[in-house]
């Protein structure tokens, strides 16, 4: 289908050029960071609930996340 899109000239599938360039101005200093600075990164096992340093998003300790059934 991909295929007979560009026979048919069909372009609304595909990105233009300066959306593309558009993109990579907003994607490429994010991965310029990641590819420096790895220790703000938080990783968790898979089938958690996420990293601890997700619970810094509450300002009270009246909230908290909802967790709405038992994980790892």
């Amino acid at each position: 289908a991909l295929l007979l899109d560009v026979i048919e000239d069909d372009h609304s599938l595909f990105l233009r050029y300066d959306e593309i360039r558009y993109a990579w101005e907003i994607v490429d200093p994010i991965l310029r960071v990641w590819s420096t600075e790895r220790d703000f990164i938080h990783t968790y096992p898979s089938g958690s609930w996420g990293p601890v340093e997700s619970n810094r998003i509450f300002d009270r300790p009246d909230q908290n996340w909802r967790n709405t059934g038992p994980r790892a």
